[in-house]
């Protein structure tokens, strides 16, 4: 039980210190184990990852933030995806969210197209 305190402790002042607190560690965490759930909208991963890079990186701005999010969002997506959002120059996440949006409806009208001519 003391050696629980005295690590609370230590951690405590090392974060005062460094600026890196166990809560924000943990988020980081989340942050980095976070994937896209099948069937999930491209807003709900982003508004997720934007509000969990707040938390894990509280010290930065909100550009480098944004930044960190959008790489976390290129883990998610497909590598097809990934290279549509990069070849369009997309600098925030919300620029990504509005290309990936625009072809995965392009890529849903296709399969409906698809099912109606196979049927």
């Amino acid at each position: 039980m003391t050696r629980n305190l005295a690590t609370e402790a230590l951690l405590g002042k090392l974060g005062k210190r460094f600026g890196v607190t166990l809560e924000q560690t943990r988020w980081v965490s989340r942050f980095e184990a976070r994937k896209r759930h099948p069937g999930e909208s491209i807003d709900g991963d982003e508004d997720s990852l934007r509000q969990m890079a707040q938390k894990a990186f509280s010290s930065l701005g909100t550009v480098a933030q944004d930044a960190i999010a959008l790489n976390q969002l290129y883990k998610a997506i497909s590598l097809e995806m990934k290279y549509r959002c990069m070849d369009t120059e997309c600098k925030l996440v919300a620029e990504a969210d509005d290309v990936i949006e625009r072809y995965e409806a392009v890529m849903w009208i296709i399969m409906q197209r698809n099912k109606l001519s196979e049927a």
